[in-house]
């Protein structure tokens, strides 16, 4: 499902990101389940995350990093076929 996400197109687009204000908090019709690595580089910027989206599920995935569907894809594919209920 992921096997053609690469760097080099997050890397580009990331800067062009942080040009734009932050977002205010709002309310979605939709579930939204934010996952990260437990041992992610992300530190404290992942509150601004959970802040925007306080409804969400949060998920921190075992034995992994920043780029968790390699670090333990495993765990990885299943959250997202349970979230998204493929099977």
């Amino acid at each position: 499902m992921v096997e053609q996400v690469r760097a080099e197109p997050i890397n580009r687009t990331r800067p062009h990101i942080a040009e734009y204000p932050l977002l205010k908090t709002a309310a979605y019709p939709f579930s939204i389940m934010i996952a990260y690595g437990e041992k992610d580089i992300y530190g404290k910027s992942k509150e601004h995350v959970r802040n925007r989206f306080p409804s969400a599920i949060v998920v921190a995935i075992e034995r992994a990093g920043h780029i968790a569907w390699l670090h333990n894809s495993k765990r990885f594919s299943a959250l997202l076929d349970d979230f998204y209920q493929l099977y």
